[in-house]
């Protein structure tokens, strides 16, 4: 199949850096290209073979078009092929598929693009309210144990999954990137052309966090007039006194890690009345191996307030929840992760580690240096 114009299809709420449209295409077949049969090829010998859908008149599709450029599409299929060849060792739900896609402007849509599989379920941020409760505790567990099968996949390198891996390379593990700075959530970025020309090396994990520091003030310096001297040494301060109190392990490996594991790209099947099926973890752009105090983050929107914001969870995290239904749903995390994730979740200097981690990767804005 070749795109040559906009199908009619059903607008679906995009993310920050996409937007999403349903797309519907009746009795016709989609040609995938050379890489992805070459894909499901290495997927069937390693024994990933995706199963087969039941057949349908209507093949549905999900349309992405980049907001701001399809500057770092390539990245993105090359973690959506990682996440599939690599997660679905521990787990037993898919990410999206990648049937076809152009970086180019040059198609009916007159901009780069990406067609994925339309994967079954809906939303858990949709469909919580409606769950009972032993519906709600089937939930969380699926969503738990996702989180520590994604903690599982480790990398003696940080950073993102590089565009240049071949196949093969992903099935073995993969050659990673330096986390982009300026970060891809700063709109601008697309004036200030970011690219890595080397792979990531290994290096501990106060050692990466400096050189993060060193690379936000030295973006500061070229790019903007408030350069904030002060918070990089403050968390320069910070790195090493973790480090000096042996929060950090020189032998630690880094984490695969989502990046954006909320209700909203969780999806869901309702299956009885105790059980919900977890089927599917959307937009992987954040995805990368991160530091294990990272990695290590909890759920906590399972027993949150509805108000709570969701980056805030050291008050979340510390306190034990009044509804005893809620209260259900942090045991059930604490269960699944064990003693020692438990342990680096709730320790109150990886929460602050996790706070610096954002604006480490995010880069500060003005009006922020005094928080």
């Amino acid at each position: 199949m070749t795109l040559e114009s906009p199908a009619p299809g059903a607008h679906i709420k995009g993310g920050y850096y996409n937007r999403v449209m349903g797309v519907k295409v009746h009795k016709t077949k989609v040609e995938k290209p050379a890489s992805r049969k070459m894909y499901h090829k290495l997927a069937k010998l390693v024994g990933l073979a995706k199963k087969k859908q039941p057949h349908s008149d209507a093949q549905e599709y999900i349309l992405r078009i980049p907001r701001d450029g399809a500057v770092y599409m390539e990245y993105d299929i090359a973690t959506l092929e990682f996440a599939a060849l690599r997660v679905p060792h521990t787990v037993l739900y898919p990410v999206p598929e990648v049937v076809m896609y152009d970086i180019t402007a040059d198609n009916a849509l007159g901009h780069g693009y990406m067609l994925q599989d339309r994967m079954p379920g809906r939303s858990l941020e949709e469909v919580w309210s409606t769950l009972n409760n032993a519906q709600k505790k089937s939930a969380a567990r699926g969503v738990c144990q996702a989180v520590v099968n994604m903690h599982s996949i480790t990398n003696p390198c940080a950073g993102i999954i590089s565009r240049r891996n071949a196949l093969v390379n992903l099935v073995s593990g993969g050659q990673v990137e330096p986390m982009p700075i300026p970060s891809r959530l700063i709109r601008h970025h697309a004036l200030v052309p970011w690219s890595n020309t080397d792979y990531t090396t290994s290096e501990p994990t106060d050692e990466f966090l400096l050189s993060l520091c060193k690379r936000q003030r030295k973006y500061k310096q070229a790019h903007s007039d408030f350069v904030f001297t002060t918070i990089w040494a403050r968390f320069e301060k910070m790195i090493n006194k973790l480090q000096e109190l042996e929060f950090f392990d020189d032998n630690d490996r880094f984490h695969f890690y989502h990046g954006d594991f909320y209700p909203r790209n969780l999806l869901v099947e309702v299956i009885d009345e105790s059980s919900v099926q977890l089927t599917g973890i959307l937009d992987w752009d954040s995805a990368a191996f991160v530091p294990k105090f990272m990695s290590t983050r909890a759920p906590f929107f399972l027993w949150a307030d509805d108000d709570a914001f969701e980056e805030e969870e050291s008050d979340v995290l510390i306190t034990t929840p009044d509804n005893p239904e809620k209260l259900e749903y942090k045991r059930i995390f604490e269960e699944i992760a064990g003693e020692d994730f438990v342990r680096a979740s709730y320790t109150p200097e990886y929460i602050l580690a996790r706070r610096m981690y954002y604006i480490l990767t995010r880069g500060v804005n003005r009006g922020q240096e005094s928080r």
